[in-house]
């Protein structure tokens, strides 16, 4: 049985950098990061949390936050992924919203 050649490279399947951007809440405290893959027709949306609410956090809340992220490898709140049918929708009603808010 051959083994396989560990110099060549496996094939990266996003081929292009991700493009991601945050918007922060006017709290501050809360942001939401939208993140879209070239290779890949969906967009995921994360929503993040800093400290907890205004309160400071204690050791034992730092702990376990950073046990979430040693355990599953993710930073963020919660996740959304939605498919290019519904950002569509999602952009088309914050447009809508927009234009109600400044008339135009």
């Amino acid at each position: 049985m051959k083994k396989p050649n560990k110099n060549i490279p496996a094939e990266n399947p996003f081929p292009e950098k991700p493009k991601s951007e945050f918007f922060e809440c006017e709290c501050s405290s809360h942001a939401l990061g939208v993140m879209s893959y070239g290779g890949e027709e969906e967009t995921y949306l994360s929503i993040w949390q800093r400290g907890s609410g205004g309160n400071a956090l204690g050791f034992i809340d730092k702990l376990r936050h950073c046990w979430k992220i040693l355990r599953t490898g993710t930073p963020y709140g919660d996740e959304v992924v939605f498919s290019l049918f519904t950002l569509k929708r999602l952009a088309d009603h914050l447009t809508q919203i927009q234009k109600k808010k400044h008339g135009k």
